[in-house]
């Protein structure tokens, strides 16, 4: 039977980086509903436009494509003049209130987490914000439920839609 529901019960979750190491830090992490997700989200819209800037990144990108340092010209790099990072900068803030909201709610503990050679951080939902961005992302995709493109070369079904699970090839899969 295909499972229909998502688990409330907390699990054990080791963030890649470290599976390999003897005494790896441990979260313990439990499924986001979608009513959850829902909530979350709306408490944090996207107004963002950035199509602008990203545009100009793309032409800079590709004026220096193959080019070694030395060969860079302030004429490759003008397109960036008037370049406005704040859009993006505020994307990425949202993107991270929304992870640590996630966690928040989902994130019920930790152990092995080191702070320096000698110190751990002891589990505080206060101290979630002081978590490694990368681990906070991995943590929260985790609990989300994002399944990265390595991951889904693995699966037989990737993604649902609202039509219903999709198979590799896009196509919905009917009864």
């Amino acid at each position: 039977m295909r499972p229909i529901a998502l688990s409330k019960k907390p699990r054990a979750y080791i963030p890649k980086e470290f599976r390999d190491e003897e005494n790896p830090p441990e979260f313990t992490l439990r499924s986001i509903s979608r009513r959850e997700m829902l909530q979350i989200q709306a408490n944090h819209p996207q107004r963002l436009s950035v199509t602008d800037d990203l545009a100009k990144i793309q032409v800079a990108l590709a004026s220096i494509e193959g080019k070694k340092p030395d060969e860079i010209t302030e004429e490759d790099l003008s397109v960036l003049s008037g370049l406005d990072l704040t859009p993006m900068v505020q994307a990425s803030l949202n993107t991270l209130n929304i992870h640590l909201e996630v966690l928040q709610r989902c994130l019920s503990g930790w152990k092995n987490v080191p702070v320096s050679d000698t110190e751990f951080l002891s589990f505080d939902k206060e101290s979630i914000e002081y978590l490694d961005a990368a681990i906070i992302t991995e943590l929260a995709n985790e609990v989300m439920g994002v399944v990265s493109p390595e991951e889904s070369e693995n699966l037989e079904e990737v993604s649902a839609s609202q039509s219903g699970p999709e198979m590799r090839n896009g196509a919905a899969e009917t009864a």
